[in-house]
């Protein structure tokens, strides 16, 4: 199983989402997020909003290798510190 970089466990209890992560050994790996407790509207701003979304989008669009070895998931991320 994948570790997650604690960028990535940072954003998750921030913004409490729930992820849910699939068998990986199936081909049909995914990820769920409960997008009703992500509290978008404790974003500082647009900007930080906008960076939310994309990662959200990256969350329920990757594998979970993909999102954890993904650079610009990692900066954007990281902007949010």
């Amino acid at each position: 199983m994948p570790q997650l970089t604690p960028s990535v466990l940072d954003f998750m209890a921030d913004y409490g989402c729930d992820l849910y992560m699939a068998n990986l050994e199936k081909e049909a790996t995914f990820l769920i997020i409960n997008l009703t407790n992500v509290q978008l509207t404790l974003a500082k701003d647009l900007k930080e909003a906008e960076s939310l979304i994309f990662v959200l989008s990256k969350l329920l669009t990757m594998t979970p290798e993909e999102f954890l070895a993904d650079n610009e998931v990692e900066n954007v991320l990281s902007s949010l510190d």
